[in-house]
């Protein structure tokens, strides 16, 4: 319909960090305001060298938990979520599983796995209508298994659920807002409690 109204149409594909960067340049060509552009990535870069520079030596291991109405799957570096843990150097334990499909970004749950690598905290993600639906779809799929519920993370209490305004749509300009939540989830000690 665009195109038959002669409106041009640009879209873009953004998961990563690098990809916002190299969009914003892109746009702001576009649109006449590279000096606006860069004023905007200069920030980013800035905001996120600052938390960057915070984190320890020794990371810790994560596991990124990707929750539908029908299923629970996990979700791979090339990811949001996935990039934003490459970012601050968290080992995501997934990252040496096989894809769901030639470039997908998650892959099977495996119970077993999942305890074998041991993680220090899990991360959520979801598509679905809220976050508070994640808290319970996870509950319902997972909170009733008892190797679950022995996982350290579990019995210690270190599950975060990733805001959808971060972690479902890119966030474009705020990308920098997710790496700054999941270093709060991840680095309590060192970056600060989240705001619940």
């Amino acid at each position: 319909t665009l195109n038959q109204s002669k409106i041009p149409v640009l879209a873009f594909h953004m998961r990563t960090y690098d990809d916002v960067i190299d969009h914003l340049r892109a746009i702001g060509r576009i649109i006449d305001t590279p000096d606006k552009a860069e004023k905007i990535i200069n920030k980013m870069e800035k905001d996120k060298k600052a938390i960057v520079d915070k984190l320890p030596e020794k990371s810790k291991k994560v596991v990124i938990l990707y929750a539908t109405s029908q299923d629970v799957s996990v979700k791979l570096e090339n990811s949001i979520a996935g990039n934003v843990v490459d970012i601050l150097n968290i080992e995501n334990i997934a990252s040496e599983c096989a894809p769901e499909g030639m470039g997908g970004e998650t892959t099977p749950f495996s119970m077993e796995y999942i305890v074998e690598k041991d993680p220090d905290v899990i991360l959520v993600t979801s598509m679905l209508k809220s976050d508070d639906e994640a808290k319970r779809i996870i509950g319902e799929k997972l909170g009733t298994d008892t190797v679950w519920n022995k996982l350290r993370a579990v019995e210690e209490g270190n599950i975060v659920y990733l805001p959808q305004q971060y972690f479902l749509y890119n966030a474009g300009a705020e990308f920098v807002k997710g790496i700054e939540y999941v270093a709060k989830g991840v680095y309590p000690e060192i970056y600060g409690e989240l705001d619940e």
